[in-house]
């Protein structure tokens, strides 16, 4: 089971989520220095957690299980991938 699972909708169409969610993803890649790639609209995570950051046409679905040393921020983590997520999508 995921440690972070979060659902945003949003109405924009998944082409154009598709590119805010890859520029929410570049900014996050940079703060922590997350690694991974892109396959189609799935962005799968490697390190420091494991997991996937999906777009679909009406929500962008995130799924992460931490790694221990990041299990401690979970709270953090969390609240910074929704914040991102809120500031590409929601406007």
């Amino acid at each position: 089971m995921a440690d972070i699972e979060i659902v945003h909708q949003h109405k924009l169409g998944r082409t154009i989520a598709r590119q805010r969610a890859v520029e929410a993803l570049n900014r996050l890649v940079k703060k922590h220095t997350i690694m991974g790639a892109w396959n189609g609209d799935v962005y799968t995570v490697r390190s420091p957690a494991t997991g996937t950051f999906t777009v679909g046409e009406n929500a962008v679905i995130v799924s992460l299980t931490l790694g221990i040393l990041t299990k401690s921020i979970k709270p953090r983590i969390d609240a910074g991938i929704r914040e991102e997520l809120a500031a590409a999508l929601d406007t």
